[in-house]
């Protein structure tokens, strides 16, 4: 995370939530999807992120 420029060492985990891909194609190797989680970070604090989309080209990584 950043805070003004400066780099803060916080680590966060999956709590609770769920991601849904709903298309795939893998002619062009694209997905999208949907997802709602709440993440939990190693200092007690909590992130969640409500009504999320994602559409993104896969890689060989």
């Amino acid at each position: 995370m950043l805070d003004g420029g400066d780099v803060i060492a916080v680590e966060f985990f999956g709590q609770t939530g769920w991601i849904e891909v709903t298309a795939y194609n893998p002619a062009i190797r694209e997905i999208e999807g949907k997802f709602d989680v709440t993440l939990k970070s190693d200092k007690g604090e909590l992130m969640r992120f409500s009504q999320g989309a994602f559409k993104t080209k896969l890689t060989n990584q």
